[in-house]
C-alpha cells in the first residue's frame, strides 16, 4: 500500500481526495482503535513525507481511541519535522470531545 492507494475494511476507510491547492486531504471514516491505528499511522506516515501541508478529513470517524490519538500525533509531529502543519478538518462531535478531554484541541490545527 501507498500514501495514494485507498484502504478499506469493515471498520476504517482511507483515502486520499484531490488536494486543495497544495495540500493533500486524507479522508478518514470508521473507528481509530488499536486494530486500526497503525494502517493509517502508515498511510498517514507516507502522505506527510511530500512537501506540502496535509488536511486528514476526520468528520466521519466514528470512534477514537489513544491508538488512533497517537497515530495522529505522530503525523503531526512527523509534518512539523518537515515544517509543514497537520490540520485535522471537521472532527465529529465524539471525536472533538475525545480531543478537549485530552487538551489536544489546543494542539492540532482543527477546521470546523
Amino acid at each position: 500500500m501507498t500514501a495514494a492507494e485507498p484502504y478499506a475494511t469493515s471498520a476504517l476507510t482511507i483515502w486520499v481526495a484531490s488536494p486543495e491547492g497544495d495540500a493533500p486531504v486524507v479522508v478518514v471514516s470508521g473507528e481509530l482503535d488499536m486494530a486500526t491505528a497503525t494502517v493509517l499511522g502508515r498511510h498517514l506516515s507516507g502522505v506527510v513525507r511530500g512537501d506540502t501541508d496535509v488536511i486528514v478529513d476526520i468528520s466521519d470517524v466514528t470512534f477514537i481511541d489513544s491508538s488512533g490519538l497517537r497515530a495522529l500525533i505522530d503525523a503531526r509531529r512527523q509534518s512539523e519535522d518537515r515544517g509543514r502543519t497537520l490540520t485535522l478538518r471537521r472532527p465529529a462531535r465524539n471525536v472533538s470531545r475525545v480531543l478537549a478531554i485530552t487538551g489536544l484541541d489546543g494542539v492540532f490545527a482543527i477546521e470546523p
